[in-house]
């Protein structure tokens, strides 16, 4: 993080078009926050290994974002969306052949086969697969979108995450209102027709027992169910974080420390000793540790990268407006999974979510950077491609 700091303020070539300029300063504030509140939690006598755990990964996160907007392109935006679908499929699988393999022989309840981060990546690959068949469905054959998607799907739904659909949900509801304006006839089309059969379907799950033909649904309609125990623990974790926010300060209690546990929850020590060191919801965790100064400056390079991918969508060049659909997605399942379960210190999270809001900034410079002012808005960034 400190040499991409460096090598962006050191720079002697030419500054980058505002909008990657402003995102490079904001990582630069964010940063600078987080190493604040570090110093503040070390004076105060916190754990330097546990500052490392709880401060790393965001740093890292916040280091991918810097360097993917400074090596943004419109090729590079190719080569890593096949990356993720090659990363997304392939993890799908494998995770699928896991609970054939294994859980499904065994027979019983299981938790879930693999990460939440697996989780967000599917999610963010299926956010890709809507985003260019929405652009692309008159002019491309999308059997192979479509089999990748219902791969995807398949994944989400044996790994048994209820974190996943909420991503998912939220995520397709921005997929539809991010359409390209080109394509508003066609988003309304499509919601006249899916809308009621999506009730049709939200109903027959919420009054169906347990299956996983309905496991989208009942999944949502157990997160905030009183009598789940997983639910329950992580409104006493809340509450105990937001008790130690109103201890801190502007600087929060620092980092290195415990969040005070004024309610006592179910004891789970024995599995995860970090508990009040790395709490679920890790977006209160920085607001408790960080203080309100550290959660605005962290946040800030987000704010600024969603900013870019609304933009996007006015883009000439259909591929760059189709990817802001993945791009805006990388950005809210990140979020989503800060706040479900330890989202801020997740390796893939943070990679995928420093991706999307750090190429969307960079992207928008680099049209800004590339086009001259008088360049007709049809000019397509692509060699060759239709626009």
């Amino acid at each position: 993080t400190a040499w991409v700091l460096i090598r962006v303020l050191g720079s002697r070539q030419a500054c980058p078009a505002p909008p990657a300029r402003l995102y490079l300063r904001a990582c630069t504030l964010a940063a600078g926050t987080l190493l604040l509140a570090v110093l503040y939690g070390l004076a105060r006598g916190g754990s330097l290994q546990q500052i490392f755990y709880q401060v790393t990964p965001m740093l890292a996160t916040i280091a991918v974002g810097a360097t993917a907007c400074l090596i943004a392109s419109p090729a590079l935006l190719r080569s890593l969306e096949r990356v993720l679908m090659v990363a997304a499929g392939i993890r799908a699988a494998v995770a699928i052949y896991v609970y054939l393999t294994v859980f499904r022989p065994a027979g019983g309840e299981f938790l879930y086969v693999t990460t939440h981060s697996d989780s967000v990546l599917w999610v963010v690959a299926a956010a890709l697969l809507i985003g260019r068949t929405i652009a692309t469905f008159r002019l491309q054959p999308q059997r192979a979108r479509g089999a990748l998607l219902l791969l995807l799907l398949a994944a989400i739904t044996v790994n048994n995450r209820r974190l996943a659909w909420v991503e998912l949900g939220v995520v397709a509801a921005y997929a539809m209102w991010a359409v390209p304006p080109r394509l508003r006839r066609l988003r309304w089309r499509v919601a006249v027709v899916a809308l009621p059969l999506l009730l049709v379907y939200a109903t027959a799950g919420a009054a169906a027992p347990p299956s996983r033909i309905f496991a989208p649904v009942q999944a949502l309609t157990s997160v905030n169910d009183a009598e789940d125990s997983s639910t329950l623990s992580r409104e006493i974790e809340n509450y105990n974080l937001l008790v130690t926010v109103r201890q801190g300060g502007p600087l929060g209690i620092g980092f290195g420390h415990e969040y005070t546990e004024a309610v006592v929850g179910p004891d789970i020590s024995a599995a995860f000793a970090q508990y009040r060191y790395l709490p679920h919801n890790s977006t209160l965790g920085l607001l408790a540790f960080a203080g309100i100064v550290g959660f605005i400056g962290f946040w800030l390079p987000f704010v600024v990268g969603m900013g870019s991918v609304v933009r996007l969508r006015h883009d000439p060049a259909r591929h760059v407006s189709a990817a802001g659909t993945w791009l805006g997605g990388a950005i809210i399942a990140y979020s989503l999974m800060a706040w479900g379960d330890i989202g801020l210190q997740s390796s893939l999270n943070g990679v995928i979510g420093g991706l999307g809001a750090g190429l969307a900034a960079g992207l928008e410079g680099f049209r800004k950077r590339t086009l001259p002012a008088s360049a007709p808005e049809s000019v397509s960034l692509f060699e060759g491609e239709s626009t």
